[in-house]
Formats: structure tokens, sequence, C-alpha cells
């Protein structure tokens, strides 16, 4: 499972602290989300037209809300 994360952002921390508490390895993808806007770039925007994270890929599968990832 690839996490794009955004190191400061609670919504990814949330993502990363639960993967951690059920054992479940992420394979972390930094964003620059500041100053970069990379959450903006045209890759980024293919995966979640909404430009938010985190953004959770796995298996062809692609979750973009951290409720929805958690769930």
């Amino acid at each position: 499972m690839i996490l794009y994360d955004y190191i400061l952002s609670p919504s990814c921390y949330r993502v990363r602290l639960f993967a951690a508490l059920i054992g479940r390895r992420l394979d972390l993808r930094a964003v620059d989300f500041h100053p970069g806007q990379e959450h903006r770039s045209d890759a980024m925007l293919a995966l979640n037209p909404a430009g938010t994270l985190p953004v959770l890929k796995d298996d062809g599968i692609v979750l973009t809300e951290s409720t929805a990832i958690l769930t």
C-alpha cells in the first residue's frame, strides 16, 4: 500500500498511526504540500481530483479521505 503523505497533516498522521497500531506496513511517499504545492500537480490530481491528502493506493484502488481509509 502506498500512502501519499504530508508529515504535518493531522489526517495523514491518523492513517499512519492506525496502520502502525494494526501492524500494517505502508510505503510512504512524501508530498511537498507547502511550499511546493505538489498536491496540485497533474500526477496528484490524476489520483485525487480534489487535490487533498492523504491518498492511499493499493492494487488499483485509490482512497482519498482519511475517514474512508480508516474504515
